[in-house]
């Protein structure tokens, strides 16, 4: 490449190759380390099309990253069996076109201009999220030791009435006039990237402060809970991957990712058939999440759900499972998904459980497959509460 394009040798970086208003596709090079390898350009270039385009980004009509042509063309696929998030009619969200989930993003709190009103004495007050408090499913993964470290929050894990660990408060006032009037928050982190274990990170968290490297989506309940199942699935986080291209996890991708509609979690669950695939995942979502004895009371619970960590992971598996099948992966899509979540293998290697979530994520497809019953009776999920139930349709 260093002959090419001299100035950027040592980086890797993309080049696209846009017709005119007669040409018939966009050809597209990704990620080509050697611009003379004529083998590098037959695999890493390939045709995106005007109608492919506006369906994965119909808000902004912009192209997807992704690092190759089965990564588009998974994209693609997902995009044509489910439609984005919110569909609006510009990047500007002039007008909101299509909002099947009836949610609205909101970052209630600035660190820098909001900066006045947080104290680090948490007397009379009440904690504020920051993004590196936050993990999948777990609002108190991290406790803030300073502004900038942090630790895994080992109280949390042992105490389910400990609050968030953070550095910051603010008063029940200004979380009143700052957030949406509801006792259940879901949160996405904001800051994340292709290197980390995953880059699509969301929680379920009680009425608290929440700062700006977190977005909230005001939704219902029953939708934040089930949204929350979606948003940390592979399947979903795969496809934010394709479409972001640094550390950050922009609210205008959020709103294009593919997401299987309310009404699509109503039908059966093929392996449970008594029950909606919603509610389904929901009793797992509510069971990661009720760790937290705030949570728990939001979401309508008499008591947290204190379980081993196995038994939260075999959850986690089973809503990945779960969402692989609503999303229409075959098993060499699913083997793919897998495989690209390499920061997730390095660190299952160190933790020395190598392709632990290849693994199980496959084996729970295949219960999922065979129906078993272990699938519908699992004696340490909490009972979902009436109104987190999807009705069977």
């Amino acid at each position: 490449a260093g002959a090419h394009f001299a100035a950027v040798a040592p980086l890797p970086f993309s080049l696209v190759v846009a017709a005119g208003r007669g040409g018939a596709g966009h050809p597209q090079v990704v990620l080509a380390h050697d611009l003379d390898d004529a083998e590098t350009w037959r695999s890493r270039a390939f045709e995106v099309d005007r109608p492919a385009l506006g369906l994965c980004n119909p808000n902004t009509g912009t192209l997807v990253p992704a690092g190759d042509r089965v990564d588009l063309e998974l994209v693609v696929a997902l995009h044509r069996r489910h439609p984005v998030l919110v569909r609006t009619t510009d990047a500007r969200v002039s007008e909101v076109d299509g909002d099947p989930w009836r949610v609205r993003f909101t970052r209630p709190f600035d660190m820098t201009n909001d900066a006045r009103l947080f104290s680090t004495d948490p007397t009379g007050r009440v904690p504020l999220l920051e993004g590196k408090l936050v993990a999948q499913h777990d609002h108190r993964a991290s406790r803030m030791l300073s502004p900038t470290r942090t630790e895994a929050d080992t109280l949390a894990r042992t105490d389910p009435a400990a609050p968030a660990g953070a550095w910051r408060f603010v008063t029940p006032d200004d979380v009143q006039r700052r957030t949406p009037d509801r006792e259940l928050h879901l949160v996405v982190r904001l800051i994340s990237g292709r290197a980390s274990n995953r880059t699509l990170v969301a929680a379920l968290a009680p009425h608290v402060g929440v700062g700006n490297s977190l977005v909230v989506l005001d939704t219902t309940p029953a939708h934040a809970v089930l949204l929350c199942g979606l948003l940390n699935s592979l399947p979903l986080d795969h496809v934010l991957r394709c479409k972001i291209e640094d550390a950050n996890v922009n609210v205008f991708v959020l709103r294009q990712l593919p997401v299987p509609t309310p009404d699509a979690l109503g039908a059966a669950a093929p392996w449970d058939p008594q029950r909606s695939l919603g509610s389904w995942i929901a009793q797992r979502v509510v069971g990661l999440a009720a760790a937290s004895a705030a949570v728990a009371r939001a979401l309508g619970l008499d008591e947290p759900v204190c379980v081993p960590e196995a038994t939260r992971q075999r959850w986690r598996d089973d809503i990945d499972a779960a969402a692989f099948h609503l999303y229409g992966h075959s098993t060499d899509e699913v083997s793919h998904v897998l495989d690209s979540f390499r920061g997730l293998q390095r660190a299952e290697r160190a933790a020395g459980t190598p392709g632990r979530t290849r693994r199980a994520v496959l084996a729970r497809i295949e219960s999922l497959r065979a129906g078993e019953g272990s699938l519908t009776h699992d004696a340490a999920l909490p009972t979902l509460p009436a109104p987190l139930v999807t009705p069977l349709r």
